[in-house]
Order: C-alpha cells, then structure tokens, then sequence
C-alpha cells in the first residue's frame, strides 16, 4: 500500500477518532468501495491500542486500516454470510462481527477502507473504535509524582496564556528560560530576579563542561547520588520504546527510595525522574508537539530522548537551586515547596526549549 499512498482528496471531511461509530450502506450491484473514512488519533499518545469492532450485517464486507504512510496496520478477511460465489469463493459464512487491533506509530491521519461485493443485496455495516492508553508513565509508588503532573500542566499554563513569535527558535530558547526561570513570583509578567546565590549556582552549572562532577565538587550532590543521575540519563539515551522507558525509570525510582541517600538528595532525584517519565508522555502526543509550532521538517527529525534528557537536567537543576532559598513559592499553577517550583519550571523551560528547533538551549 506504501506505493499507493492515499491521497487526501479520496479521505472523508468527517474525523473518526477514539470512542467513534462510523456506519455505511449500499443499495447497488457488484463489487463496490465506500469512500475512505479518516480517522486520527493525534490526541492521544504514541502506542495507544485501537480496537476497531466491525460488523457485517446483509451482505459481505471486508476492512482494512492503514496508517498515515499508506502501511496496512489492521484488517479482516471477507467476512458475512451468503450463498452466492465471490471473491471469497464459492459462498461464505463467517461471524458477522469481528474486532481488529493496532497500535499507534505515526502522525497524521489513518484511513479505514470498506468493501462489499452484492447481487442485488444492500449492504450495511457498522465500525466502533475504542482506545486503550497506556498509563504506565505515572507512577504512585513516587511521593513527588505530582512534579511530573505539574510540568505537563505548566506547559499548557504557558502556551494558552503567552503569545510568543514561536516561529523563531532562539527567541524561544532566550523568551521561556527567562519565563520559567522567574518562577519565585505569583506571576510570571513581574519578572521579578533570582536570588545572588540561586543565579551563581544556575549560572555555573549551565556552562560546566561536566554536570555530574560540578554537583559533587561543590557539594550540591554527593558522588551516590550523581550515579543515580547518570543511571537515569543513560535509561534515557538507551529506550526507544515509552512503556520500557517508563519500566526503567521506575526501577531506578525504587532504588533510590531504598537507597541511603540523604532526603535532600532524593527528593532532587524522585521529582526529577517524575518529570522525565511526564515530559516523555506528553511529547510523544502528536497533537503536543503540533501545539507548539512543531513543524513537519523538525517533526522529521523529533528525539523525545532529547527532551527526556533536557527535562532531567532542568529537573535536576532546579530542584537544587529551588532547595537554596527554600521556602514555598507560587508558580501559576499552584504553591509548591521552592525545590519542586525549581525542578518543575527550569525542565518545562528546557523540554520546550528543547522542542521547539532541537538545539541544545538547556543541554
């Protein structure tokens, strides 16, 4: 079907989608194909299962679903029950209703093709589509879960409420560090400064030549919990597949709650792997990263590694320079204790940073 890639003038007006009842029906004679009916799951993350239960009600159909690419991802052999000769041969008789299952991989749009063959028989037929979403992302076992739930909210607080030129890559990169990084004010418009300490350790750190050896060296994070850091990073380069790196994260999670690490530490490290395994969900939501100006061209070219890897930073950094001046702190979205303001503002800031051209603003 790759060669027969479906044109968009043949696909439906109408969009089919997660929850949809699509129906068709034939009162003509001969082998007859239903226009292509479009169906698009762009609101729901990558690797979602679609169920597509299709009945064949008079006379026999066959279905078959493709992807965005033109590949064949689900489909039914001739199914119904007749007495006449066909495709399917002499007669049929099958179970009129069936389900069909893929899972999702690509953006755009999939199509669902119909077909019957009748001898003088109308023909009817129904599809129901239901979807099953992972999700494995979340994490209860975490007792800073919420991080990872607040940088998701954080991102959309600042795409509804901002009307940047998200057409210019460094602009973007300049405008939100300075957004998320005034995190310590009730509202982002006061661009009220970063305490001295806070700004010299933000500062140091981001033009370190080595992250891991800066946070011992001065004493912001001890040699056990830096292993820790690098783990975390390393599940990241190593996991194309999200349901594993979720699986991997959450193994780390569990050793570090384990671990003798002091609780200043943990913390830093539990709310930064929330936000990994969060910013990781929300990304591969093709209708995300379309919400942010994500063109084709650098869809094309899209590492949700990338950002994994850029939250964790800015996880990491933000929790430690929040826990310097301590306290609580208003974000837009709620109160939190200053760390987990840190952590959640500084990786939204490089996950959209990141996102946003694929530079290495806060890498």
């Amino acid at each position: 079907m790759n060669k027969n890639r479906i044109a968009s003038s043949l696909l439906s007006a109408t969009i089919y989608g997660c929850g949809s009842n699509i129906s068709g029906n034939y009162s003509g004679d001969g082998y007859y194909m239903y226009p292509f009916y479009t169906l698009n799951f762009d609101t729901s993350p990558q690797d979602t299962k679609v169920n597509t239960t299709v009945y064949s009600a008079d006379v026999p159909n066959r279905f078959n679903i493709y992807d965005s690419l033109g590949s064949l991802v689900a489909y039914t052999q001739w199914m119904g029950n007749v007495t006449y000769p066909g495709p399917w041969g002499t007669s049929l008789n099958t179970p009129q209703t069936q389900t069909i299952s893929f899972t999702t991989k690509t953006k755009g749009p999939y199509s669902l093709k119909v077909e019957t063959v009748t001898q003088g028989y109308s023909d009817s037929w129904t599809a129901s589509l239901s979807c099953t979403i992972d999700t494995s992302y979340k994490n209860s076992a975490n007792p800073y879960d919420n991080a990872g739930a607040l940088h998701n909210l954080l991102l959309d607080y600042f795409k509804t409420n901002t009307t940047l030129p998200l057409s210019n890559g460094s602009k973007i990169i300049y405008t939100f560090d300075k957004y998320f990084k005034i995190y310590g004010s009730a509202s982002v418009a006061s661009k009220s400064v970063l305490p001295a300490t806070q700004l010299s350790f933000t500062h140091q750190f981001e033009n370190s030549s080595d992250h891991y050896t800066f946070l011992v060296q001065g004493n912001y994070m001890s040699q056990a919990g830096v292993n820790y850091y690098k783990k975390l990073d390393s599940v990241i380069d190593a996991n194309s597949i999200m349901s594993s790196l979720y699986s991997s994260i959450k193994s780390i999670e569990c050793q570090i709650l384990a671990s003798s690490l002091i609780q200043k530490e943990k913390n830093t490290l539990l709310e930064a792997a929330s936000i990994g395994r969060y910013s990781s969900y929300y990304w591969s939501i093709p209708s995300n990263q379309s919400k942010w100006n994500i063109n084709t061209s650098i869809t094309g070219k899209f590492s949700w590694g990338s950002l994994g890897k850029a939250d964790l930073k800015g996880g990491i950094e933000g929790g430690v320079a929040g826990a310097i001046i301590g306290g609580v702190v208003a974000t837009p979205i709620v109160s939190v204790p200053s760390w987990i303001a840190g952590a959640v503002s500084w990786g939204a800031g490089c996950s959209v940073s990141n996102a946003i051209g694929q530079v290495s603003g806060c890498w």
